[in-house]
């Protein structure tokens, strides 16, 4: 891939100690010390003028006094060891305070934040994040990674990194060919195989033929949103350095680098390798999804890190779900300057609207450099003329979120589930009265009960009312909606005991974004006009922060979308459907997809357990 790295020893905090009132130093803390400095020096001359090394860095989000002489001493001995390239104090934080300091190459003049803005190096952490989002651009004013001002270096050292699976299937058998012996193989084997019985057990083998299918597509989702990362990086051309994680995952933690342990990719890097490319035209995109009769806008830029002029012209053009492929557009681009290395060529550029439901695609290509081009994927989601016409459709215990949800439907008519009533389905959240005013389900803002200072989260557990109950158990269809731990585990308890499936927990939460974890869908009547038959991704944004699965099962059980998370043994259910008794439900788990997938979700559900099973 081309890729440049930034060493670090590890422990690099060591090197600093940690002095007495009076300046003293144990024999023990001065042996840690100098120690570790010898570490980092070792490292330095081992990879000394390595051509893929750009700098070394001494600890990764280091909190430093530049005070201590320890600071400047081991940078100095690395320095030394090694003039020929930068080493720097921290890598991350500087923006927010922390402390910074570096000799550049070929140069003994000590740079400190103390002394220089910045310390010659401004560098942020923006790991927050568990895929790309719409809302990581919105205008080329507006995108996260957008940094402004010089003279300073600047570097995004951590840039919103996905954390995926790792391709066990592709570990298991590199570790047996090397002679089997690995402190990690039970995990990748026992996780491989527990993922195959869960593909053939719940009927995800037309999605998946293999486990080592759903694991590379849960890996294009990191993929994908790498892509669309560099692409906000080089829009600026103020930004120096863009750190793409390469954290080898491990059995134990991080799951966040493009890499596994042993290196492998975890899905194809032409997706990663296209947006590093010289010369690269990019038609940027506000969002990725839309609705029926929406028109994209674009952003078209023309890259440029070769260093020479280049001109021509930008070719625009569109292909629908049928092939039908339309110009949009060409766009002459004059020569830039040699240090000039993005240009916006036009801006807010509207297509025609898409009509047609199903997956579209953007094609630029650029004239002035051979093979110069870009494609990208756009999907469109219709919904029906009416939904559920002519039926009675209750709702109880929903946030008011979801209901202007369900109201902006077309044609659907809610009633509030009242006892004695026969209706087509009921749709229900399990919220209590108190609760429905300030839960907002769906969004970021988190649902469990807020704590008072000092205590721990409640987790408040759904409960359907007797008398919905009551009414499921005659045979009156139910759609639960609960895309969160405390009403899924309430109402999934509930269904248990109304005999409509076996609730043996749950699978876990993402524990931290550089974890991961996935929701993957198959082809059903649930998700018509949805991308299916794959890991869920840049189109679906569903937010990984409030996923979780549910280890269910059961006669009239069927798992349509399934879930997991970094190196668990278990998938469990996002999505199903349970029959038995006369009793029907759907048991929707997974978290709000972005708008236009949400509403043919909901137009889906609605329609295929009130309806005649309409779906188009």
């Amino acid at each position: 891939m081309g890729l440049l790295r930034v060493m670090e020893p590890g422990g690099g905090r060591f090197a600093i100690a940690g002095y007495g009132k009076n300046g003293e130093l144990s024999d023990a803390d001065r042996f840690a010390r100098d120690y570790q400095v010898e570490k980092c020096v070792a490292m330095v001359r081992a990879f000394r003028s390595h051509p893929s090394l750009v700098q070394y860095t001494l600890q990764n989000e280091l909190g430093a006094d530049l005070a201590n002489p320890d600071v400047q001493a081991v940078l100095l001995a690395m320095h030394r060891a090694d003039p020929s390239r930068t080493v720097i104090l921290n890598d991350g934080f500087v923006q927010r305070g922390a402390s910074q300091a570096m000799y550049v190459p070929y140069s003994d003049r000590y740079y400190r934040s103390d002394e220089v803005e910045w310390g010659g190096w401004w560098d942020n952490h923006q790991g927050a994040g568990d895929q790309w989002y719409d809302a990581f651009y919105k205008s080329p004013d507006d995108y996260i990674h957008r940094q402004t001002g010089k003279p300073f270096i600047v570097e995004f050292g951590e840039m919103e990194g996905c954390a995926v699976a790792d391709d066990h299937a592709a570990m298991v058998e590199t570790i047996r060919k090397g002679g089997g012996r690995s402190y990690d193989l039970a995990d990748h084997a026992v996780i491989l195989a527990n993922t195959e019985a869960f593909l053939e057990r719940w009927g995800f083998r037309k999605a998946f033929p293999s486990a080592q299918d759903l694991f590379l597509s849960v890996g294009a989702k990191s993929y994908d949103a790498w892509a669309n990362y560099m692409e906000n990086i080089r829009i600026g051309d103020e930004v120096d350095v863009a750190a793409i994680s390469g954290w080898e995952t491990t059995a134990i933690e991080n799951h966040s680098g493009i890499v596994d342990n042993l290196r492998g990719f975890k899905a194809d890097p032409a997706l990663v390798r296209a947006s590093l490319l010289p010369v690269r035209p990019v038609a940027k995109q506000r969002k990725l999804a839309y609705a029926a009769g929406e028109s994209a806008v674009l952003d078209l830029f023309l890259f440029n890190d070769t260093g020479k002029a280049v001109s021509g012209e930008l070719a625009l053009s569109l292909r629908d779900p049928q092939g039908a492929v339309m110009e949009l557009g060409r766009y002459p681009v004059g020569a830039t300057a040699p240090d000039r290395f993005s240009q916006l060529v036009a801006r807010e550029v509207t297509t025609p609207a898409l009509a047609r439901e199903g997956e579209w695609q953007v094609h630029l290509s650029f004239s002035g450099a051979p093979g110069a081009s870009f494609t990208r994927s756009l999907w469109v989601a219709g919904l029906p003329a009416q939904v559920a016409s002519g039926r009675r459709i209750a709702v109880s215990g929903i946030a008011r979120s979801l209901r202007a949800q369900l109201e902006a439907l077309p044609g659907l008519r809610l009633e509030e589930f009242r006892p004695g009533q026969r209706y087509d389905l009921v749709i229900a959240s399990g919220l209590k009265a108190d609760e429905i005013a300030r839960r907002q389900i769906g969004e970021q803002t988190g649902l469990e009960a807020q704590p008072k200072k000092g205590e721990k989260p409640k987790l408040v557990l759904g409960e359907l009312s007797a008398q919905v109950l009551a009414a499921v158990r005659l045979g009156t269809p139910l759609l639960a909606l609960v895309p969160e731990d405390g009403l899924s585990e309430g109402v999934a308890r509930q269904l248990a005991d109304l005999g409509l499936l076996e609730f043996n927990g749950t699978v876990g939460d993402i524990r931290a974004p550089w974890m991961g974890n996935w929701n993957y869908l198959r082809a059903h009547p649930l998700f018509v006009g949805i991308p299916a038959d794959r890991a869920a991704g840049i189109f679906h944004q569903i937010d990984g922060r409030l996923s979780n699965g549910l280890l269910v099962d059961g006669p009239g059980v069927e798992i349509v979308a399934g879930y997991s998370r970094d190196h668990d043994r278990h998938n469990g259910a996002a999505t199903l459907v349970a029959a038995n008794k006369g009793m029907r439900a759907v048991m929707h788990r997974m978290p709000d997809m972005v708008a236009p997938l949400q509403r043919r979700f909901l137009a889906n559900a609605i329609e295929w357990l009130a309806g005649q099973g309409r779906t188009s």
